[in-house]
């Protein structure tokens, strides 16, 4: 079968030139701003250098086509281009290239270095006694004749093990002598000399790649005398455990400079969690952030975040500060968006009218943590999920009216607690660990009852506005749903609060304000979490909601046929069970969110994968193809193993393995490691099966199924 691959391209890296033009090829494959998410973006010109001191002032036309990598490369030096350079040591040479010259130095035994020059475009094959085989762009029996020297000098054997004229002189070896080496193929020809690195001499190593070297009998008689090694012992002799040493110091002297310039390298775009500890061995002091107000704003928790990981690595307890901070950008950035647009509430009921507003609950099947901040806000969102109610009826309820007095009255049905707030004092403890009826307070913050949310803060009390806004307003809030479920009732329970609110204040908001506010309500709660759980209850329904990268996260709503969901699915084949077990979701979005901080390589590949599993989902269940839907379930449970560990627990694991006779794919929803699993069972009578194993010896005493209806409305708000 032929498998096409969507814009699959090959890139050659066999020669120098093919190295320099890949890279910079796949270096500008994407140009476009509003698809990389930030502004600025240049084409990256042919010049590479990694790991290196690099002085010389580069210029864009009269340096191209460079590689640098390993070395150092001081101002006295003179460049022009078509150069590879590599292994340099230090040096204070006032060294000039020719074009298409390049130098690697490989360091061999405990002190010394093989000087080996090339041509930029040698293919470093062919017999060495040809005419053809080239060595820096010509004839190799060029170069020994413009230094007066015998191509059979270039013996495959290293040099000291026999004895050569000297320049000059005429030769008494025998004929056949002379004529041996010149069959031998250049890659094993001795041609590179090996020196301590206080007997490197510029002038030397220029004389070897000069087109037209000056005479100098000495430097022919060093070359001849020197020991030398060809291309292949160069290989089998080079002292590894040094050249990774000068690459390390290389890589390490170069992290506090472009930390420092961290605002036009790419220094933010690294793997952080590495970098963060190769910057913890150096024991090298973090510079002061070099950020500025108007910088690319994600780069600033990103710094945060790294220095959080820095100190970490050294012990050191100021890490916990940097890492809240980290945190604390990434709030007030999200809830500024909301601040950008302030309400201004107005009471628009009767006053013995209720607003009732009610809710699903959200299954996710695919692409949940896409939808976590910083990563939607760096590479867009993208989840499959459907909106359910549960036994019969909406689990999220939210009841709202006025009242006479001028305070508000927040009620939990299913906690049976009250409080009363009559003060902006005691709303503004949202934030505030431990507090009570923070969900609420948040939501009455957002609808315009604190001045920050307020387009018109001029009120000098909360009783002063409720006395011009027409009076109190008492809020009654149910949550038929257990704690810790993995059924998004936290982020849903908040959304309902908001359109129940936005209804009584006459605050007009469409369903994308609510999933923008919620997300900014979870902010200011510093609970964190994504924007998956209110777009599954607010549109309802099967469908795939995607955000494109960007600060303002607007869902983009594709929905789905409900065919494999509906009666003949739902409560069937398809099965939803509540554990028993709770596990609470913010320690687990802070470790996974502090990779998506670190630009963690494992994270990012997880989520890409989570992101395009969450297509192939969509694409099942649009064919109504069932084995493709449950094998994308499968997949997704997968890989949200493969993202946090925890979401499998011991106790999880016992209760799945009990079922897996039965079982074509399970998913525990949310953050996992507890809560409602979804169970695709095999067939019915699977399904009978595993309905019979856990209801007959129940793994707990809270454990049950529960059936479950697709809520095709989602949100919904009525008046009485």
């Amino acid at each position: 079968a032929v498998i096409p691959l969507p814009k699959a391209e090959f890139y050659h890296f066999g020669t120098s030139q093919q190295l320099i033009e890949s890279v910079a090829a796949l270096q500008n494959v994407e140009l476009d701003e509003t698809k990389l998410g930030y502004a600025g973006a240049k084409r990256h010109p042919d010049q590479f250098l990694q790991n290196s001191k690099f002085k010389f002032p580069l210029r864009q036309e009269e340096n191209h086509t460079l590689w640098v990598e390993n070395s150092t490369v001081p101002a006295t030096w003179r460049l022009a281009h078509e150069h590879v350079l590599t292994g340099v040591p230090d040096n204070d040479w006032d060294l000039q290239l020719e074009p298409g010259i390049c130098l690697d130095f490989v360091p061999v035994g405990a002190d010394e270095f093989c000087v080996r020059p090339y041509g930029f475009g040698d293919s470093f094959a062919g017999k060495i006694g040809d005419a053809s085989t080239k060595w820096f762009g010509r004839s190799v029996n060029d170069w020994f004749a413009a230094r007066d020297l015998v191509v059979g000098q270039a013996s495959c054997l290293s040099g000291g093990a026999q004895k050569f004229p000297e320049p000059h002189e005429k030769s008494s070896a025998p004929a056949d002598r002379q004529d041996a080496c010149p069959t031998t193929d250049i890659q094993q020809a001795a041609l590179f000399p090996v020196f301590r690195a206080n007997d490197l001499n510029p002038r030397f190593i220029e004389w070897m790649f000069a087109a037209k070297p000056a005479d100098n009998p000495p430097f022919a008689k060093l070359w001849q005398n020197s020991r030398r090694l060809s291309a292949q012992q160069i290989g089998e002799q080079a002292n590894l455990s040094r050249l990774y040493k000068q690459r390390e110091g290389h890589r390490h002297s170069c992290l506090a400079p472009m930390l420092r310039n961290g605002r036009w390298s790419v220094f933010y775009r690294l793997d952080l969690q590495h970098t963060a500890r190769d910057f913890a061995r150096t024991n090298i002091a973090l510079p002061d952030s070099s950020l500025k107000q108007g910088d690319e704003p994600l780069n600033f928790f990103h710094d945060e975040m790294f220095r959080a990981a820095v100190l970490r690595e050294r012990n050191d307890d100021r890490w916990q500060a940097h890492e809240s901070k980290a945190f604390s950008l990434l709030r007030d950035m999200i809830i500024h968006e909301a601040q950008l647009s302030p309400a201004q509430p107005r009471a628009s009921i009767q006053e013995d009218q209720i607003v009732w507003g009610r809710s699903p609950v959200r299954l996710d099947l695919a692409g949940g943590w896409t939808d976590t901040p910083p990563y939607c806000l760096e590479h867009g969102g993208k989840v499959l999920n459907l909106g359910v109610n549960l036994n019969g009826q909406p689990p999220i309820q939210v009841f709202a009216k006025l009242s006479s007095r001028p305070e508000l009255v927040l009620r939990s049905i299913d906690l049976g607690v009250e409080q009363r707030v009559k003060t902006f004092a005691e709303l503004d403890t949202f934030a505030q660990p431990g507090s009570e009826f923070a969900l609420a307070k948040a939501a009455f913050a957002l609808a315009g009852f604190l001045p920050r949310f307020n387009a018109d803060n001029s009120t000098r009390s909360l009783e002063e506005q409720l006395r011009a806004f027409g009076g109190g307003i008492e809020v009654s809030m149910l949550s038929a749903v257990p704690k810790g479920s993995g059924l998004g009732t936290s982020s849903i329970l908040a959304a309902t609060l908001l359109a129940t609110l936005a209804d009584l204040c006459g605050l007009g908001w469409d369903r994308h304000t609510l999933f923008q506010r919620t997300l900014a309500m979870e902010q200011m709660l510093t609970t964190g979490g994504g924007w998956q759980d209110q777009a599954g209850a607010i549109f309802g329904g099967v469908k795939l909601i995607e955000t494109s990268a960007g600060l303002a996260q607007t869902p983009n709503v594709r929905w789905l046929p409900p065919h494999l969901f509906g009666t003949g699915q739902a409560n069937s084949t398809t099965l939803l069970y509540y554990t028993g077990l709770t596990r609470l979701a913010k320690n687990i979005l802070q470790d996974i969110v502090r990779g998506m901080f670190l630009n963690s390589p494992s994270h990012l590949r997880i989520l890409g994968e989570i992101g395009a599993n969450a297509e192939r989902c969509f694409n099942g269940i649009q064919r109504r193809d069932r084995a493709e839907m449950i094998a994308s379930v499968r997949t997704s449970w997968e890989l949200n193993q493969a993202l946090d560990a925890g979401t499998k627990s011991p106790e999880v694991a016992a209760i799945l393995d009990r079922i897996k006779p039965w079982t074509a794919a399970c998913k525990l929803l949310g953050a996992g490691g507890g809560g409602f699993v979804l169970i695709f069972a095999k067939d019915e009578v699977a399904a009978g099966r595993i309905k019979h194993e856990l209801t007959s010896n129940p793994p707990n005493a809270r454990s049950r199924f529960v059936e479950m209806t697709l809520s095709e409305s989602g949100l919904e708000l009525t008046r009485s």
